[in-house]
C-alpha cells in the first residue's frame, strides 16, 4: 500500500505496473490487498475479469467494421459450424453462410467499391435496385421463390419453440446469419431455443440462394451472348 501510494503513474516500478493492470481491467487493487481472497477464488476472478474486458473490447471494434456488421457476437461466437458435425453438404452450406456474416461474399455492391474501373452495384437479376446482403437474403424478386421456401421453413421452426419471427428485412438478415437469433427494432437479441436446427436451415437457405443466384447470372449472360 506504501509503494503504491508513493509511486505516480508513469513509474516503471513493479508496483506502478500492477496499478495501471489492475485499472485496465477495473479492479479495486487496494481493496484486494486490504482483504486478499484464496488463491483460487483469486483466480476464478480474474479469469472472467479479462473475459469479460477483452470481449467488450471485441464486440465494441466488431460493431465499427462494415464486414462484421451482421454478426451477433455471442458466448458461442462462431456458430455457423456448430451443426456441420462432418457432414459434407451442411459443410458447404455453412461455408456460404459463412462467408456472407464475414462479409467475405462477393456482390455488385462489393464489387463497385473495390474495382478500380466503374462496376454497377445495381442487382444484375432484378435490375432495380443496389444489391447488398438485405437485396439478396430477404428482397429481390427474381430469387423470391427459393427465398419463401426456406422462409416458410424458418417461420414454423419459430412458430414451433415459441419464439417471436423476425418481421423487418433487417431482421430476417440477422436472422438468416446467425442462425435464427436476431436483433430486434428495440435493439434486443432475439435467442432460438433449437439452435442446431436453425443453424441448418440458415445454412441451407444461403447456400440455395447462392446458388440460384449463380444459375440466373448464367443464364442471363447465355441469352445476352446469344
Amino acid at each position: 500500500m506504501r509503494q503504491l501510494a508513493m509511486k505516480t503513474s508513469k513509474s516503471n516500478s513493479w508496483f506502478a505496473q500492477v496499478a495501471r493492470v489492475a485499472e485496465k481491467y477495473e479492479i479495486d487493487i487496494h481493496h484486494a490487498l486490504l482483504y486478499p481472497w484464496p488463491k483460487p477464488a483469486w483466480k476464478e476472478y480474474l479469469k472472467g475479469v479479462i473475459y469479460h474486458t477483452w470481449k467488450t473490447e471485441m464486440l465494441i471494434k466488431a460493431s465499427s467494421m462494415s464486414s462484421l456488421k451482421w454478426w451477433i457476437v455471442g458466448d458461442n461466437n462462431i456458430k455457423v459450424w456448430n451443426a456441420c458435425k462432418g457432414r459434407k453438404h451442411i459443410v458447404e452450406a455453412a461455408m456460404i453462410r459463412a462467408r456472407m456474416m464475414t462479409g467475405k461474399y462477393i456482390l455488385q455492391s462489393t464489387r463497385s467499391r473495390y474495382k478500380q474501373y466503374k462496376v454497377d452495384p445495381t442487382c444484375p437479376l432484378c435490375e432495380s435496385m443496389e444489391e447488398d446482403l438485405i437485396h439478396l437474403l430477404v428482397v429481390c424478386t427474381e430469387l423470391r421463390s427459393t427465398r419463401s421456401r426456406n422462409r416458410e421453413k424458418m417461420r414454423k421452426a419459430y412458430e414451433n419453440e415459441g419464439t417471436v419471427c423476425p418481421t423487418t428485412d433487417r431482421e430476417w438478415c440477422f436472422a438468416i446469419l446467425n442462425g435464427g437469433e436476431y436483433i430486434s427494432k428495440n435493439g434486443n437479441t432475439v435467442k432460438v431455443c433449437e439452435a442446431e436446427t436453425f443453424d441448418i436451415l440458415c445454412s441451407r437457405m444461403c447456400y440455395d440462394l447462392h446458388v440460384e443466384r449463380d444459375k440466373a447470372i448464367n443464364m442471363k449472360f447465355m441469352n445476352h451472348v446469344k
